[in-house]
């Protein structure tokens, strides 16, 4: 398969409550009318220019540290403990630029129990991957 046929993101619906990825980028901010009506016109699949710009507007790909933690979290049914040294703030405000703060930021990671860090749902959605240039390591 050739690398442009790889890339394709197709919606389902450009609903948020019919498709996950279309409320995932919905919260995120990214989801407005002239986007919509580019995705429209491509028939319902993500045109580069705009992976492109989402990609620049949220600095992806990923640095090997954060890419490594998500892939981490990917796995561990128990999640992974709260790094405390990402932590600001009480109200589990991470440091923007540390690779929790990242992944918190896009909305792909939870804090559970005050000291657990949990991927959610969205993440497992093989688009996001794409979308935020996620590349499977080996952890071992």
């Amino acid at each position: 398969m050739d690398e442009k046929a790889s890339s394709v993101i197709r919606f389902t619906s450009l609903d948020p409550s019919q498709d996950k990825l279309v409320d995932w980028l919905w919260t995120l901010g990214f989801w407005r009318r002239k986007i919509v009506e580019e995705i429209e016109k491509a028939g319902h699949i993500l045109p580069d220019e705009l992976q492109k710009k989402f990609k620049k507007l949220h600095r992806l790909p990923f640095d090997i540290e954060t890419q490594k933690i998500l892939n981490t979290l990917l796995v561990e049914m128990n999640g992974l403990p709260l790094p405390e040294e990402q932590v600001v703030s009480k109200s589990w405000k991470f440091d923007t630029y540390s690779p929790c703060g990242r992944l918190y930021r896009l909305n792909l990671i939870r804090v559970q129990d005050e000291k657990i860090v949990k991927p959610k749902k969205i993440v497992f959605d093989a688009r996001v991957q794409q979308m935020i240039g996620l590349s499977i390591l080996h952890l071992y």
